[in-house]
Order: structure tokens, then sequence, then C-alpha cells
């Protein structure tokens, strides 16, 4: 089964990948097992082991049709790379001063 991996690169995302820690967003019927193998492969880095988080669809209020809606539901991965372990495509570059 084939899954897009929307990586999140928010303020303390972007800090943990310091310690080689990646965050994505996957469907909610994506498996560790399955994210470990599309990590090593699309990015040629060895996992040392995923943890993952189930996050409910926020409720949401459509003001002009007076409808509440929710949004979808999604699962959060942490991918935590070996030692020395980095994915060049997702580091930010640092800016020269």
């Amino acid at each position: 089964m084939r899954f897009l991996l929307e990586p999140i690169l928010s303020e303390k995302a972007v800090q943990d990948q310091e310690r080689g820690v990646y965050c994505f967003w996957a469907p909610v019927t994506a498996t560790k097992n399955q994210v470990r193998e599309l990590v090593e492969e699309l990015f040629g880095v060895k996992v040392a082991k995923v943890n993952s988080m189930f996050r409910w669809g926020k409720v949401k209020m459509n003001w002009r049709q007076r409808r509440s809606h929710r949004r979808p539901k999604r699962k959060k991965f942490l991918v935590f790379l070996k030692e020395g372990e980095k994915i060049k495509e997702l580091s930010l570059k640092e800016t020269k001063k």
C-alpha cells in the first residue's frame, strides 16, 4: 500500500531534527512498519524506531451555512533515525549573515 508522508516543519519539529527525530503526518490506515519502510526507501537512511499518535480532526464551524463539520483524522509519526543519520532533503539550511 502506498501513501503520502507529509513532513511537519513546525518550530518544535525542526529542533527535534537535531536529535535525529523527524515528524510526519500520514493517513489513519498507515502502520509503523509501513512508515519505516517508506522512509528508508525514500531517503536512504536507517530507522531506529517509530512512534505513532492518533489525532482526531477538529470540529470547525462554517458560519455562513451555520453548520459544523469535522476535519479529517490522521496519524502523526515520530521517526527516530540511527546515530549519525540525517535526512538532507528535510533539513533547513542555515542562512549566511
